[in-house]
């Protein structure tokens, strides 16, 4: 590679450094919570919760990074939000009750909101549209490396050393990454290109972003597909370990399967795009999510090979969300020429909403539904997901280029 091969090499290497704080924050302590219930004396609802409370206050603190990234740049949000992320882990360890893990959490939720979507206007700020879709499935695969790879040390962090562990790995490891960022990570916003702040006008400018067709069209796909994670986050703890009996340091090994999706997913896309061929892959992975639905409509009616039909499910619509989420990031950030850190951060918003509606959808349904089981009411929200996911395709399906 030539030097600014290097550089644009090493530049992708730092971004998604940085985006993998908030996917360990999101995934780490997966296994350990059965524990921290069972420590803290807090029901398996509440621990879910807990979720949902992240993505909420994750979803909605992302419109606040846009604005304050095109005024003040990308890279001191970044460094802002991983600050605070380190200081929501400490309080994590810290707590005693149900009230002070919560506020550890939201803190996190505040400080990781304003990474990701930085991160992708970052990517739009620095890279060319094919570099864009290769970053982009990129981060999609970390989130599915991170299924695997952070539940499983989370696993092993909980088995010998106790739950508190996953939140003092947290603090060390964002710490390293706030000094390669610090050190390393370039600004990529000039000085000129920097807008006033306004959070009305930010406010005005997203709902104007909104009716647009070219990014509400498009980011709709994205949404559904985060519900899905959003759903399986809020269970997959409760379906392992509890239901299947799996040990907190196997957890993260069955997660393998999203990763391989995810990556069949990822290529379908880049190769389909290097082929000016976008369309084809959104309507495959658009066909690939009512297949996996066959596999979790026989989960629900059969009590034989219910591992199975799961892992095989979970494989066909990671991988057509694999080949969505890369192509609707792409065209839904760059619908817009200007403002792109108000872009990035609706889409941020839209994403994380979509993974705070999945956790809930999850949460409400143990709750009022205690005696299902929780594979049952996983399996019934991607089913219905599945569904949807075709017809949203449908609609933006126009837009992809």
């Amino acid at each position: 590679m030539n030097n600014s091969q290097n550089r644009s090499f090493f530049f992708g290497v730092l971004v998604i450094l940085s985006s993998s704080v908030v996917r360990l924050g999101g995934c780490l302590y997966l296994p350990a919570i059965p524990a921290i219930g069972t420590g803290l004396n807090i029901s398996d609802s509440d621990m879910a919760s807990t979720v949902t409370f992240y993505f909420v206050v994750f979803a909605l603190s992302s419109l606040l990074t846009g604005p304050f990234s095109d005024a003040f740049g990308r890279k001191p949000l970044v460094l802002c939000g991983t600050l605070f992320f380190i200081a929501g882990s400490v309080c994590c360890y810290m707590s005693n009750s149900y009230f002070s893990l919560l506020s550890g959490r939201l803190l996190q939720a505040f400080g990781a909101s304003m990474i990701p979507g930085t991160g992708r206007a970052m990517i739009r700020d620095h890279c060319n549209d094919l570099q864009v879709v290769s970053l982009m499935g990129w981060l999609a695969v970390l989130g599915s490396v991170m299924f695997v790879g952070a539940p499983t040390l989370g696993g092993i962090l909980t088995t010998t050393f106790g739950w508190r562990s996953n939140f003092s790995f947290l603090s060390i490891f964002s710490c390293i990454v706030v000094f390669l960022i610090f050190f390393y990570l370039p600004e990529t916003l000039s000085k000129k290109l920097r807008t006033n702040i306004s959070l009305k006008d930010s406010v005005k400018n997203y709902l104007k972003m909104l009716m647009v067709p070219r990014f509400s069209l498009v980011i709709l796909p994205l949404f559904l597909a985060f519900i899905f994670q959003g759903a399986y986050l809020g269970s997959a703890s409760f379906i392992f370990i509890k239901e299947f009996h799996f040990s907190p340091e196997n957890f993260g090994y069955i997660n393998v399967i999203l990763l391989i999706g995810l990556l069949l997913g990822r290529n379908i896309a880049v190769k389909n795009s290097k082929k000016n061929s976008a369309k084809k892959a959104f309507w495959i992975g658009a066909i690939l999510a009512p297949v996996a639905s066959l596999s979790f409509i026989a989960l629900i009616f059969s009590h034989q090979f219910q591992i199975i039909l799961l892992l095989l499910g979970l494989l066909l619509f990671s991988t057509s969300i694999g080949i969505i989420i890369p192509l609707s990031m792409k065209v839904s950030i760059s619908a817009f020429s200007v403002r792109r850190g108000e872009t990035a951060s609706l889409q941020a918003f839209v994403a994380l909403f979509g993974s705070a509606v999945g956790a809930l959808l999850v949460s409400l349904s143990m709750h009022f539904i205690s005696n299902s089981a929780v594979i049952n009411i996983f399996a019934s929200i991607s089913i219905a997901l599945a569904c949807l996911l075709p017809f949203s395709v449908k609609l933006g399906i126009k837009y992809i280029k």
